[in-house]
């Protein structure tokens, strides 16, 4: 820095004085890239880097460019009617968007040295980049689980019929919980199961108990639904009960204190009552058969059922009802009895 002030002035000055005036001194510089902290940018630099803003801040804000990001000396484009976003950046992983895909994100390409997805000629990402579907609601997405107790196991996942668990214990443990979801047990075609499907406390959204193959049913022991507010269906699938009165239940189907229940399409071999509702606020029964129900083939207490297209034979009551309403079509189901009204019990047919 040069002193342009009077030099008999300087000179006068004391060589202490003068010389912390000269500790100010700081060169002026005209570019963007010297450096240092002892210099100061001229007024030309400054106009250069605030025209430099300007332009940055315009690219900014237009459809075509974002402007804020220049690794290689040119901004990040972005097509306005694709919405693909283009970048010469070798370091760094581009995130392309298609609208068509519902804003998917392109994955890293993990055979490329640099790691950027690859864009299609199209400047659009193709399928094979893509990370995944674009997401859905799975709030209420169904929930199978498939039971075969003789290739089965209870350490499988259960979501096929080749990776179905063994006991029907089991399944009704994976779907119990899942209230929000609709539920379905599936039931291996053929096998016969010397267990009793016990439903308990189930409670949210539908369930099913199923069988497939339709046409190669399978069975179980004795089937009880106690406690539920979740719709119950039961379909496709056979009750056999296999063994003595003195150790198995009295009953095929029992439901207790159940909001909404539906058997369809069964065939019930039973000891002492066929299908048994007690404090069942609405049971439909449709299609079955029922045999040798040594007291009766639909059994009601404080229960509304409606039925239809019933069949079966070696019933002592068809149909029994006790402070209940059984409303619907009688079908063919015979019994020594065909119907018993008790204790304020009413039977339409």
């Amino acid at each position: 820095m040069t002193y342009k002030g009077n030099l008999t002035v300087w000179e006068n000055l004391s060589p202490t004085l003068q010389h912390k005036i000269m500790a100010l001194k700081v060169d002026i510089v005209n570019d963007l890239i010297t450096g240092g902290s002892d210099k100061a940018a001229s007024a030309e630099t400054v106009k250069i880097l605030k025209t430099a803003v300007d332009t940055h801040l315009k690219e900014v804000a237009t459809t075509g460019k974002l402007g804020h990001f220049k690794p290689d000396g040119s901004t990040i484009t972005v097509d306005p009617e694709t919405g693909v976003a283009k970048a010469n950046y070798a370091s760094a992983i581009t995130t392309a968007v298609n609208t068509s895909e519902q804003k998917m994100v392109a994955k890293t390409s993990i055979g490329q040295a640099n790691g950027v997805a690859s864009l299609g000629s199209d400047g659009k990402v193709p399928a094979s980049q893509i990370v995944a579907p674009a997401p859905t609601n799975l709030a209420n997405d169904a929930v199978t689980v498939y039971v075969d107790n003789v290739s089965g196991n209870d350490s499988n996942t259960g979501a096929s019929a080749a990776t179905a668990v063994k006991t029907l214990a089991e399944a009704v443990r994976r779907i119990k919980n899942l209230g929000a979801k609709d539920r379905k047990i599936m039931l291996v075609g053929g096998r016969t199961f010397d267990e009793e499907l016990n439903l308990e406390n189930i409670h949210g959204s539908n369930v099913q108990v199923n069988c497939e193959p339709y046409d190669n049913r399978a069975s179980v022991k004795t089937v009880k639904l106690d406690g539920c507010s979740a719709q119950i269906s039961l379909m496709n699938f056979d009750v056999e009960k296999r063994g003595t009165i003195t150790t198995l239940p009295s009953y095929g189907v029992y439901v207790y204190n159940c909001s909404w229940v539906g058997i369809y399409s069964m065939k019930i071999v039973a000891q002492v009552n066929g299908v048994e509702c007690s404090r069942v606020a609405y049971c439909r029964m449709d299609s079955l058969e029922i045999n040798n129900a040594q007291r009766g083939a639909v059994y009601c207490s404080d229960s509304y059922a409606i039925v239809d297209s019933m069949k079966g034979t070696g019933n002592n009551y068809g149909f029994y009802a006790s402070s209940s309403i059984i409303i619907g079509n009688a079908g063919t189901l015979s019994a020594t009895t065909p119907q018993r009204k008790y204790t304020g019990g009413q039977i339409f047919f």
